[in-house]
């Protein structure tokens, strides 16, 4: 299975997903598709699914870590440092000198 290194793990989870419901898809559809159920269909799906849960269980912390370096969470304006606040409009931007 290929899972990208780094700041790629976003596509990993993108990939992991579109494997998996491809596996499904096999399970649920092969009988009419194929003419026949092979039970390693199952085995196979239920070892991508637990392979790509713990290892996206064990990557969570430098997936967080990598994403959290891509966001800006400070900005200066008017000389003064800006925290910025959440999406809503009822609370306002916190100024500090």
């Amino acid at each position: 299975m290929f899972l990208p290194q780094g700041g790629h793990r976003l596509h990993a989870r993108f990939e992991a997903t579109i494997h998996c419901v491809i596996l499904r898809e096999r399970v649920i559809d092969g009988p009419s598709l194929y003419g026949g159920f092979d039970a390693s269909w199952s085995l196979e799906l239920q070892s991508a699914v637990a392979f790509y849960q713990s290892f996206f269980n064990y990557t969570y912390g430098d997936w967080f870590e990598w994403r959290a370096s891509k966001v800006e969470t400070t900005s200066t304006e008017y000389g003064r440092r800006r925290i910025l606040g959440g999406n809503s409009s009822e609370e306002p931007d916190l100024l500090l000198d």
